[in-house]
């Protein structure tokens, strides 16, 4: 089958329509009107106010020439008038970003990936919650997880971990022998919420309580997935898929992934006096990450290591992150903490991590100082969202499983090489 040649590609398609819309309409055009991007990425520019026939059919004419496959095919421009347009001029989700010296309203229509759209959520009420999060896997994310809940329990604190890694759980093998695993995780509840959901009775079966920490705290804990799941483990990627999915309410509604992920968090945190919960998030940029990340208001631990695939990865993050919708009150992004992990013994190597995750910080997420309260730092403020918490390198971790050796999951093990981690998590926490 012949194909005809993109002329115009996604990254070009936005600017392009920015571009004809200021030459026919003018650019304080640009800033009422909104930008809708459909799903499969065509462009929609809608005109708050109303446009002559004339015009409308001159920009429609010079903007389905320019954008190419990238023009809506029934409406590539509309005014207020036009059948729906009033919604969109005032759709809450529009977000104000940057072409140019020039900016526009921009409402982007996604079915994977509606959850990374939507804005930060405040934050969130007590306890304290944390969440552990990285762009790739293998950074030790869940192994540091599982030290602070022990070293917090030996503090006394009561600790509930939650295992978001749908695809790749470890948190329950970690942290939960067999014999007290529950009988069903997180998985069970994200593919089963929409069929009617769950009493508080029930959430007692996807909550098992972990006998390796020895402190005065206890240590609860929901797995991905329990003993259902071993029992049938067949049946594991066809619950996958639908943990994934939107719930459909009885009115017609839906329920997407990040609210499902949020309201089972609120659920399983009030059914006992947690002083603090730790959810351990999938790595990546898929739909499943957006709810920990975004949904829940908590403290974002960002591992990375020093390689260029980190910075070019956060780069890709922390700029879709500035065109976000925020909550008042103060920047949403003060709750980030970058993690540097696997830390060589290098001070060159650290010094340059520290600098470049400071360049993207200071490119996309501070702001310019403004009086005392700008959300601002210099490169070498210790307690700075984007200065790097050190866990060295350490091999005892590589190969780390305290289910069978449960002295590894002793201060005295781990101290050494989890002792900064630890203090900034005691920081954050207060006495």
């Amino acid at each position: 089958m012949k194909t005809e040649k993109l002329t115009v590609h996604f990254d070009d398609s936005l600017p392009v329509l920015v571009d004809e819309v200021e030459a026919h309409l003018g650019r304080s055009s640009l800033e009422g009107g909104v930008v809708l991007r459909e799903a499969s990425g065509r462009l929609t520019f809608f005109v708050d106010g109303e446009l002559t026939p004339e015009s409308l059919a001159a920009l429609t004419d010079a903007l389905r020439k320019a954008l190419g496959p990238y023009a809506r095919p029934d409406r590539v421009v509309a005014d207020r008038q036009s059948p729906g347009a009033a919604r969109i001029l005032e759709d809450p989700g529009t977000c104000a970003v940057r072409v140019g010296d020039r900016t526009v309203r921009y409402l982007d229509r996604r079915i994977v990936g509606a959850d990374w759209v939507r804005g930060p959520e405040p934050e969130a009420p007590a306890p304290p919650q944390f969440v552990f999060a990285s762009l790739k896997g293998g950074v030790g994310r869940s192994t540091t997880l599982s030290v602070v809940a022990a070293e917090q329990a030996r503090k006394g604190r009561n600790v509930l971990v939650i295992d978001m890694d749908l695809e790749a759980p470890g948190i329950g093998s970690i942290l939960l022998d067999p014999d007290r695993r529950p009988a069903f995780g997180a998985l069970d509840y994200l593919a089963e919420s929409g069929l009617g959901g769950f009493d508080e009775t029930e959430l007692a079966d996807f909550v098992g309580t972990s006998a390796l920490t020895s402190g005065a705290g206890l240590v609860d804990v929901m797995p991905v997935s329990g003993t259902s799941s071993e029992k049938h483990p067949e049946n594991f990627l066809a619950k996958l898929s639908r943990a994934m999915l939107e719930d459909v309410e009885p009115g017609g509604g839906s329920v997407s992934l990040r609210d499902k992920t949020r309201g089972m968090i609120r659920r399983v945190v009030g059914r006992r006096p947690y002083d603090l919960v730790l959810v351990d998030a999938r790595a990546g940029m898929a739909e499943l990450s957006a709810g920990p990340l975004l949904g829940l208001g908590a403290t974002v631990f960002l591992f990375g290591t020093a390689q260029r695939q980190t910075i070019d990865d956060y780069r890709y993050l922390f700029a879709h992150l500035a065109t976000l919708p925020t909550p008042e009150g103060g920047s949403p992004w003060r709750q980030l903490r970058m993690v540097h992990a696997k830390a060589p013994l290098s001070d060159e190597v650290n010094t340059t991590f520290t600098d470049e995750m400071w360049n993207l910080f200071t490119e996309y997420l501070y702001e310019e100082i403004d009086g005392l309260d700008g959300f601002n730092f210099d490169v070498n403020d210790p307690q700075a969202p984007h200065y790097p918490i050190a866990i060295p390198f350490d091999a005892r971790f590589v190969h780390w499983d305290p289910a069978k050796k449960p002295t590894e999951l002793t201060r005295s093990y781990y101290e050494a090489t989890f002792g900064a981690f630890l203090t900034a998590v005691d920081r954050l926490l207060g006495p």
